[in-house]
């Protein structure tokens, strides 16, 4: 008894001596955010966000995009250091866009500054990369079975690598269906054993059944550098059916990606996957997410693409 109550007299010490500790975490201004991510060919925007404070509020998550739009920017797009056009704020999708038609050229230099009461002025830029190209596309319908016996089709691609600079690729695949917006919807499984495939998310090279993301497959020519590579994947055939629209008499059929990207978006996606699987993770390193803004956060970037059909 005396044990006991000797016992019950320390806890009541111990716990009497805690004492609340408040730990002041400094609140860092608000940066302006840019986020661009723009083909050869195609019209120049991007959205202009700022950056919220660890401990601020949360706000109403129904309306993320817009909450933390800049809305009273001023961005300034720049072509080989020539001021070309003062991009427009479309609050319908909540973007800023060019006023002028304005598109990204090949072998150009593209930067942005961007402007907004309250902020300091951030910055970015990006070397469009050289076109993409692809050599061979060659498709195998039902060439294995994997463990779990469903069918598995081989797409082999084949393209050459510019031997005078250092190249990042980044390879999707697309199914027949897309949308509520009538984006095409992305392959969610592809397999893979190449070496030269990045291994983000929750691939593993070396389980038979991972997969990985068919619009993140990720490539350097760290191996290749000024030669042909020829990449293998396989995928569940199911995914690859075409859709035979009568009315329209038009046969729709999945296709496949090859970008030529800037090591600035090579980064960011392999640091924002790693980000994004270590969220949940308590054991996880802390990751920080790529950014080439100056005085800001965010990705702006260019690439090439080419895009082939699967037959």
């Amino acid at each position: 008894m005396k044990k006991i109550f000797a016992s019950i007299l320390v806890l009541s010490v111990l716990f009497a001596c805690e004492k609340p500790v408040t730990i002041d975490v400094p609140q860092k201004p608000s940066k302006l955010v840019i986020n661009g991510w723009i083909g050869k060919d195609s019209l120049i925007s991007v959205h202009v966000g700022k950056s919220k404070y660890s401990l601020a509020p949360r706000e109403n998550i129904n309306n993320l995009t817009e909450n933390y739009t800049v809305k009273n920017a001023v961005p300034v797009v720049f072509e080989n250091d020539v001021p070309v056009d003062t991009l427009v704020y479309d609050a319908t999708r909540f973007i800023y866009r060019t006023q002028r038609g304005r598109r990204i050229s090949a072998g150009k230099a593209y930067s942005v500054k961007v402007k907004a009461p309250g902020f300091t002025e951030a910055t970015a830029e990006s070397i469009v990369p050289s076109q993409s190209q692809i050599v061979s596309l060659q498709y195998v319908r039902d060439a294995r079975t994997n463990s779990s016996g469903t069918p598995e089709s081989e797409i082999t691609i084949t393209f050459n690598d510019p031997g005078a600079e250092k190249n990042y690729y980044l390879i999707q695949f697309f199914g027949v269906y897309t949308d509520q917006y009538g984006n095409p919807v992305p392959i969610w499984c592809i397999h893979t054993s190449d070496k030269d495939v990045e291994v983000i998310g929750y691939a593993d090279p070396m389980e038979p059944n991972s997969c990985y993301d068919g619009d993140q497959l990720l490539l350097s020519d760290a191996n290749f550098n000024g030669k042909q590579k020829v990449v293998k994947f396989f995928i569940e055939s199911y995914q690859l059916q075409e859709f035979v629209n009568p009315s329209a008499n038009r046969t729709y059929r999945p296709f496949v990606n090859v970008l030529r990207i800037t090591e600035d978006q090579f980064k960011f996606i392999k640091s924002y996957s790693l980000y994004s699987n270590s969220s949940d993770n308590p054991f996880a390193e802390p990751v920080n997410v790529f950014t080439n803004v100056n005085n800001g956060y965010g990705v702006f970037s260019t690439y090439t693409r080419v895009t082939d059909t699967l037959r």
